[in-house]
């Protein structure tokens, strides 16, 4: 339903987005049956992303791909409720998401503080700063502080054994200074340049037609996501299963 509600969004049509929706599903299905013969090893990738996104496993992705999709789905509305000071009820919604988000897959919860980031930065105005945006600030850090705060208090109440059984380490500049060369190395790679540029390209072909401004929106996603996990590695003085980042 959350799915079919964000397509509905972006495709403004409601027959589109069904059918849609069940061409994706009907896709996930056959690279799952595909994959158990193990033959393609991009069928198998395929399906690695598909699982990793629309799959049944709790929590993740059964608890946090609702979280996500819901809060793709808000974002979507970003620069209009900007240019409105924003509703009362999207502050709400956007800052219990977030919060949650933190506390279920907090990867995805870099990529969209960074994403909301810029996109206030890019649509930023003079008169942006006023009593009416002063208030939604207010509502939600204090929602957000709320919804974050069981994150926050596992963090200070972690247990060293249990953070290193899980496999929390400590990272010093050196070792910072390698994961960022890897990562860097697979960005520049073939097969990632070429799904970007792809992308790059169509986001410029569509960037001027306003029909196709919701879809343009996942370009800034795949930024964000891009960015996200070497700006966490600069900042952070410990990593965990960095990898999820990776697969992002």
């Amino acid at each position: 339903i959350v799915i079919f509600k964000l397509f509905v969004k972006i495709f403004a049509d409601y027959h589109k987005a069904f059918f849609f929706l069940i061409s994706l599903l009907f896709f996930y299905t056959l690279t799952g049956i595909l994959s158990q013969f193990q033959v393609f090893v991009l069928i198998e990738n395929i399906f690695s992303l598909l699982e990793s996104n629309l799959g049944t496993r709790f929590p993740r992705p059964l608890i946090t791909g609702i979280l996500v999709f819901l809060m793709i789905n808000y974002l979507l509305d970003f620069k209009d409720q900007l240019n409105k000071n924003f509703d009362k009820s999207y502050v709400i919604k956007i800052s219990i998401i977030l919060g949650l988000i933190l506390n279920t897959f907090f990867y995805y919860f870099i990529i969209f503080s960074l994403l909301i980031a810029a996109i206030t930065i890019k649509n930023l105005r003079k008169n942006l700063l006023n009593k009416l945006i002063f208030t939604r600030l207010i509502i939600f850090i204090f929602l957000f502080v709320i919804f974050s705060l069981p994150f926050f208090l596992q963090q200070i109440y972690l247990e060293p054994d249990y953070a290193n059984r899980i496999g929390l380490i400590n990272i010093d500049h050196s070792q910072k200074y390698f994961l960022i060369k890897y990562l860097l190395k697979k960005l520049f790679s073939f097969k990632f340049l070429l799904i970007f540029i792809i992308s790059l390209s169509l986001f410029y072909i569509l960037r001027n037609n306003k029909n196709y401004e919701k879809i343009n929106f996942f370009f800034y996603l795949i930024l964000s996501s891009i960015f996200s996990p070497i700006i966490f590695i600069l900042l952070s003085d410990s990593i965990i299963s960095i990898y999820h980042s990776v697969d992002i």
